[in-house]
């Protein structure tokens, strides 16, 4: 096929120094009984037009594991 290469290769986005990366507190345990218990959160970068740094924003979202509820959500333009 013509524009389509396979690789084993595992995708990443990331173009940069990571810095440091949080203890996994939840180690997969994403169920709980009670709201407030756990929550979680991303942040997105979403750029458009040429892709520069001036065409982008940041999505975040706060989710309660509990019932899948978005508490607080923000969208920032950069």
């Amino acid at each position: 096929m013509s524009g389509i290469q396979s690789s084993n290769e595992k995708y990443n986005s990331y173009k940069g120094t990571v810095g440091t990366v949080a203890h996994n507190r939840l180690n997969r345990r994403f169920k709980t009984d009670r709201p407030f218990q756990k929550i979680v959160t991303d942040v997105t970068e979403i750029r458009w037009g040429n892709q520069t740094l001036n065409e982008r924003a940041y999505f975040t979202a706060y989710i309660d594991l509990y019932n899948g509820e978005i508490l607080e959500w923000a969208l920032v333009l950069d």
